[in-house]
């Protein structure tokens, strides 16, 4: 998502992640992401704000999402 990939690129590359449904068993966890990603505009920009890992695999990985001044 930080490359700038279009919301559809992303859904037709989810099909093919080997761990999504480890990672998310239900996509009610995963789908705000493409939300707030839509929500960005046309040209959004995906900043990382918060990395840290718990308990070896516990990911707290958060996202920012605004619209660029184009």
């Amino acid at each position: 998502m930080l490359t700038g990939d279009h919301p559809a690129t992303l859904a037709t590359e989810l099909k093919q992640a080997p761990h999504l449904t480890s990672a998310h068993p239900t996509l009610e966890h995963l789908m705000p992401l493409f939300v707030a990603l839509g929500a960005a505009g046309s040209c959004p920009v995906v900043e990382r704000i918060h990395k840290s890992h718990d308990y070896g695999s516990l990911n707290l990985s958060a996202y920012r999402f605004h619209a660029t001044n184009r």
